[in-house]
């Protein structure tokens, strides 16, 4: 977790600097909690709340901060919102109470967690700050225990050792709906300091040349998703699969 903190305003902090290699910083919205606090109780019923599209809600930061945690007490107590929480961490569990509160209030809570590979490797060079996908599909197994309904996102879906084994571990959790999509290349404003190496690792697990790669990855990517469109009960694709069911 980023160590350096910088105030800017009374409102906002930066946990390390901005600017620096993604990953490593983090702007903090410090009166987030105190803003929901400020709605009208119910004002939020029904509405469609997305936590969130750009930066994880459970970012080791948040363990210290507990801005999400916050967010959720005031949500369970006060709203009965369509929730959908877009996560790479396992401490997503530990909320898993507000969830199931938000739900017994007539509120619909559905979490996303990102699972993107089954190869350490391939994960260690493109995530190398995030929790490993076994620890997130032990994650989502416990969401399913708890009576969280949970959705595995493979967004994006980067390589696959075994496609059959993999889609047996995800069976596994007892997640029933998953959404898969490609990675994208070019995309992003933002590129992580191990990206070049990453795509190095991408380029040797293809056995091919960087300069081929991407028809080498397209031609993997089909052939896996194929396999998990055979054999997951749910699968969506793209941004329409991310629609959630309320």
């Amino acid at each position: 977790m980023p160590s350096t903190i910088q105030r800017d305003g009374p409102c906002v902090t930066y946990v390390g600097r901005e600017g620096d290699a993604w990953g490593e910083w983090v702007r903090v919205k410090e009166n987030a909690v105190e803003l929901l606090k400020r709605r009208r109780p119910g004002s939020l019923d029904g509405k469609l709340i997305y936590m969130s599209s750009v930066t994880d809600a459970y970012q080791p930061v948040e363990r210290k901060l507990k801005l999400t945690q916050g967010l959720l007490e005031i949500l369970a107590e006060r709203h009965r919102p369509k929730l959908v929480v877009q996560t790479r961490s396992p401490d997503v569990v530990r909320n898993a109470g507000r969830f199931r509160e938000i739900v017994a209030r007539g509120g619909r809570v559905q979490i996303n967690l990102t699972v993107t590979t089954d190869d350490e490797d391939v994960r260690k060079a493109f995530e190398p700050l995030c929790p490993s996908n076994a620890r997130r599909l032990e994650a989502a197994a416990a969401l399913v225990r708890d009576g969280v309904d949970t959705c595995v996102t493979m967004t994006p879906l980067l390589l696959v050792r075994d496609a059959g084994r993999f889609a047996q571990d995800l069976l596994a959790t007892g997640v029933k709906d998953f959404i898969v999509q490609p990675f994208h290349f070019q995309r992003g404003r933002f590129v992580a300091g191990t990206r070049d190496g990453a795509l190095d690792t991408m380029a040797e697990k293809l056995a091919c040349e960087r300069d081929s790669m991407l028809d080498q990855y397209l031609e993997h990517y089909r052939e896996v998703r194929a396999v998990l469109y055979r054999e997951l009960p749910r699968l969506g694709e793209g941004k329409d699969g991310f629609k959630p069911p309320f």
